[in-house]
């Protein structure tokens, strides 16, 4: 059943244990006590190709925020299990992903043992900067 205008997905405090992405519709984000209606802050609007809910199934933690439809919405939902399936998988074709990147690199390609690359492939974090954002400067 897709949530309606102003219906609440998640609720601050509760246990989660399901992932979401907006199909189509508009979500709002809020923090503060929805009860007594205090401290009452919308946090971020969420569109089609946003997603939330994965801190609760990350950390088996209570939800941060209040998620609730600002019009009838069409979300995706995965329960934990699978959450967990495709995490792993992102994660194993990530480290393929790095793995080749470092084979093609001829200074770690030819240097490094096939394990030493697997380590280092498993350790790489990937960042992303704006356009004409500063990434390394000389004194660091």
């Amino acid at each position: 059943q897709p949530p309606s205008s102003g219906q609440e997905v998640v609720r601050k405090g509760e246990y989660g244990n399901k992932f979401y992405i907006v199909n189509d519709g508009i979500l709002e984000v809020v923090t503060g006590d929805l009860r007594t209606q205090t401290e009452l802050q919308v946090k971020v609007r969420l569109r089609s190709g946003d997603s939330f809910g994965e801190l609760a199934l990350l950390y088996n933690c209570p939800r941060k925020a209040t998620v609730r439809a600002q019009r009838s919405c069409n979300l995706w939902v995965l329960d934990r299990r699978q959450f967990r399936a495709v995490m792993r998988l992102k994660s194993a074709s990530r480290i393929r992903e790095y793995e080749r990147l470092i084979a093609s690199a001829a200074q770690l390609g030819q240097r490094l043992s096939e394990s030493e690359k697997g380590l280092l492939a498993d350790a790489l974090e990937e960042s992303f900067f704006v356009r004409g954002e500063e990434v390394v400067a000389q004194a660091d």
